[in-house]
């Protein structure tokens, strides 16, 4: 005679069937997404693509070909942002930064046409800055000195000289960088240990001021494929 427990045992293939079923379930989930987020990446790149300005892709392109540009190939160099500057005897020695030059470049010796580095920074402040000298309660990131750029620039048409050494040592400057820490050690500032002030003024002109990071397409796709794989494991186990 057959116990009770006999009549309720399960064929030795259905477990592990619906355990198969969900794996491929999860399987084709995952190949989905992933094909969408591959199909929806690829359509935007090609939406941004004929959206870019003909004569930027031509300035790229100079001579027909993928040559790079430098200052070299302009008739009177890039662009330049003037730093560290130090005194030596009676003249100012200092150090250069050169603009892209696929951004602009020089139209003749004095750079009459390049921007300041004052300049740099107010349209920085005006893309992402609160325009205000109120940076709320822990104030503003932290800023840059001028002085050093405005008594070169200024030095290009009067001769690097005592009256250099004067307006650098006379003139100081500092402007702030108006965007609002976040907490006392300021770690919403992009440079925030290990970014110059100065560079992320210089790259943001340079990109023509692109909108502050957010999240990527790719973190977005490995953040829903690892969703995915998390359920089905939980599903799996």
């Amino acid at each position: 005679m057959k116990s009770h427990n006999q009549f309720q045992e399960l064929p030795k293939d259905e477990g592990s069937d619906i355990k198969n079923n969900k794996r491929c379930l999860c399987v084709f989930i995952l190949l989905l997404v992933l094909f969408l987020c591959i199909s929806i990446f690829i359509w935007f790149l090609s939406i941004e693509d004929d959206l870019q300005d003909n004569s930027s892709i031509s300035a790229r392109l100079p001579h027909g070909g993928s040559h790079k540009r430098t200052c070299d190939d302009e008739e009177y160099g890039c662009c330049k942002i003037f730093t560290d500057c130090k005194v030596v005897g009676d003249r100012v020695s200092y150090k250069e930064l050169d603009i892209s030059v696929y951004r602009i470049n020089s139209h003749d010796n004095f750079m009459s046409n390049c921007p300041s580095l004052e300049t740099l920074i107010n349209k920085y402040n005006r893309h992402y800055g609160n325009m205000s000298t109120d940076c709320g309660e822990y104030g503003c990131c932290p800023g840059i000195n001028i002085d050093c750029d405005n008594a070169i620039r200024k030095s290009l048409t009067n001769g690097n000289n005592q009256g250099t050494v004067n307006t650098f040592l006379n003139h100081k400057k500092y402007k702030p960088i108006l965007i609002n820490k976040r907490d006392p050690d300021g770690s919403n500032c992009e440079y925030n240990n290990w970014y110059n002030p100065l560079l992320s003024v210089k790259v943001a002109y340079e990109n023509h001021y692109p909108e502050p990071y957010v999240m990527g397409w790719i973190e977005y796709i490995i953040g829903i494929l690892c969703c995915i794989y998390f359920v089905c494991w939980l599903l799996d186990s």
